[in-house]
């Protein structure tokens, strides 16, 4: 195994033009710290395959959780295997369930994936204006994460970071 990964982490190392152990500074863990900052970059891991050019949409992209959800949701069936499920309304128990509709999140990925792609026009359906509220982060902010994401929270990221909307 040892032989085998030096082997890989040296073509790697050449096609990235650096140096160093395989995974050093590739990845990086990103405490999450409220649900502000969970919101956003749930929206910027769904949008890389959009970002990327691989897909027009994030339901196009063949591996990622969206689409998974997206057909659930389609198709009216059970929660996702090996995914979290999305609480339902008003039933949020921390640890067992994303804090989110997640109608409203998949229509908020929906919007920020065309405003990404370039329509500039996009705005929020009036389903998620409510969970952008709750926790007090506007559109603008989202997308400007979904596309930044590990710029603009170096370390923990949580809600200081992000650009905050006046509750109203």
């Amino acid at each position: 195994m040892r032989e085998l990964n030096e082997y890989i982490a040296r073509k790697a190392n050449k096609e990235d033009e650096c140096t160093g152990r395989f995974w050093e500074g590739r990845f990086k863990s990103q405490a999450l710290l409220d649900d502000a900052a969970l919101l956003a970059c749930m929206v910027y891991v769904d949008l890389n395959p959009v970002r990327a050019g691989m897909a027009h949409s994030p339901e196009e992209a063949q591996y990622t959780s969206v689409r998974r959800r997206k057909r659930a949701a389609v198709n009216r069936s059970v929660q996702p295997s090996g995914l979290m499920p999305f609480a339902s309304a008003g039933n949020h128990h921390f640890g067992e369930s994303l804090p989110f509709d997640v109608s409203d999140y998949l229509s908020l990925v929906e919007c920020s994936a065309k405003r990404i792609s370039g329509n500039l026009l996009s705005q929020p359906k009036a389903n998620i204006v409510p969970m952008l509220r709750k926790v007090r982060v506007s559109f603008d902010s989202i997308i400007n994460l979904s596309q930044h994401f590990e710029r603009a929270c170096k370390g923990a990221a949580h809600r200081g970071k992000l650009k905050v909307v006046e509750n109203k």
